[in-house]
Formats: C-alpha cells, sequence, structure tokens
C-alpha cells in the first residue's frame, strides 16, 4: 500500500455504499492531474488515519466522507465542496455553494445519507477499473 504523504489529497469513503462508489468513479474520471488518491472507511488503514486526526466512526456504518488535503480533514458538505474546487469541476459553482450555511448544507448531506442505501443500495463488487486508476485506491 502507498504511504500517504501529509500533502497528499485523499477521500474517505464508505466502501460498500454503491453512491460513494459512484463518486468515486466520477472523481477518478475528472481529476485530470490525478490528485486525488481513495481509501475505504472500512480499512483498517483509514481507521488509523482519521485517528491521527482525532476523528473516530464506525466503520459499519460510516455517516459521512472525509476529505484528508494539506493535513485538515474536511466532512459532510465541506468534503464535498473542497475536493470538487480541488480537482477544478465547476468550481464557480462549488465556491457559489459554499455560501449556504453549513448548517443548511449539511442537513441535505446528512438527509441524503440516511437515505443512500435504499435509494442506491450497496455494492459487493468492485467496479473495474483501469491500472491508472487502481493506483490511486489506496487499500
Amino acid at each position: 500500500m502507498k504511504s500517504i504523504n501529509f500533502d497528499d489529497r485523499v477521500l474517505f469513503y464508505d466502501g460498500v455504499c454503491a453512491m460513494c462508489n459512484k463518486l468515486v468513479l466520477f472523481l477518478l474520471k475528472r481529476d485530470k492531474k490525478e490528485l486525488i488518491f481513495f481509501m475505504s472507511l472500512h480499512s483498517p488503514q483509514a481507521k488509523t488515519k482519521l485517528a491521527h486526526y482525532g476523528i473516530s466512526y464506525s466503520s459499519e456504518a460510516p455517516d459521512t466522507i472525509y476529505y484528508l488535503t494539506k493535513n485538515r480533514v474536511y466532512s459532510h458538505s465541506d468534503a464535498i465542496l473542497k475536493v470538487c474546487t480541488d480537482i477544478g469541476y465547476l468550481t464557480i459553482l462549488f465556491k457559489i455553494a459554499g455560501i449556504i450555511p453549513l448548517f443548511i448544507r449539511n442537513e441535505l448531506y446528512t438527509w441524503i445519507a440516511k437515505n443512500r442505501y435504499t435509494w442506491f443500495g450497496k455494492s459487493q463488487t468492485c467496479s473495474l477499473l483501469t491500472l491508472e486508476e487502481r493506483k490511486r485506491i489506496l487499500d
């Protein structure tokens, strides 16, 4: 496994959530500079890495994604906004969305997160990735 440097950008996601897996595929295709690495919240490495930042969570049912960048961890809607602006995807739209008060953005995020398994299901298998894409999955 690749060692994570504090300068790396790592998105920690729910590895069994079909919606989260689609998000990873979406970001892999749009991250032309290959800035982002990915790690399932179900992996022991993720638990250890995030514990370093004082974050603990249930790996049985994680309720948010986390985005580590420049030695800082973002969660919930902030993680989505930050990762999309970092890769330059609809940057202006996501910067404008950042103006929406955090409690409103996170309320919407939490509602979607609570319903994601019902709406999108769980993924029992990995998507077929290219060799280059697999290099960016850390677990």
